[in-house]
């Protein structure tokens, strides 16, 4: 008989412990040895005929090529077989980027438009913050902006959110009937004191 190779007993102290220790140790090898997936194989993929297009034509082209998915697939491949995940930019944001890029815009202009967009995405209260705002609001309209409770939800929020809070209560108008011109003109002046702060 041998010594157990995980004790090092003769006869193994405790088999069934032991047992399940190499059961564990296979399962981790096998898991950490897998075999990657292969390659994909590389396509033979038409160039593109940019000739009389413009760029949006071109990018279009692109977008709907089926190089895109090769690219995906060797990308995925090369990075070890995790997921890619493609995010798309919101077409508010392309625009402000394509305004910015303009000859008219300076590099300096463009810095501190790019920076003040940064700050305020980064200075946003969590949704939850959000959500009750707009909700004591509705509700209760006007006086709850002396709550020091609401004072403090408020404060957190950024332009864009105060910004987005005016919205909301103003389509919701017509279901609540404590939202009303002064409350709407409140908010609105605070908006305008947060971005002349910003702006600073």
């Amino acid at each position: 008989m041998t010594a157990c190779p995980n004790c090092g007993a003769d006869p193994c102290a405790n088999p069934d412990f032991c047992r399940a220790c190499r059961d564990a140790d296979g399962r981790k090898t096998r898991l950490r040895y897998a075999p990657s997936r292969p390659a994909p194989l590389p396509l033979d993929l038409p160039k593109a005929d940019l000739e009389g297009k413009n760029w949006q034509e071109i990018a279009a082209d692109a977008w709907s090529c089926p190089g895109w998915r090769q690219a995906a697939l060797e990308y995925q491949h090369a990075r070890g077989n995790h997921v890619l995940l493609i995010v798309e930019t919101p077409s508010e944001d392309l625009a402000r980027l394509r305004r910015l890029m303009s000859d008219e815009v300076s590099h300096e202009h463009a810095w501190d438009e790019i920076n003040r967009a940064a700050r305020e995405r980064y200075n946003e209260a969590p949704e939850a913050t959000y959500n009750a705002i707009v909700y004591e609001l509705h509700t209760y309209g006007l006086p709850q902006l002396s709550n020091l409770s609401c004072q403090r939800q408020l404060a957190d929020l950024s332009a864009a959110q105060i910004k987005a809070v005016i919205a909301s209560l103003q389509a919701g108008r017509n279901q609540y009937p404590k939202v009303n011109d002064e409350l709407l003109t409140t908010l609105g002046e605070i908006y305008d004191m947060r971005m002349a702060f910003h702006a600073q």
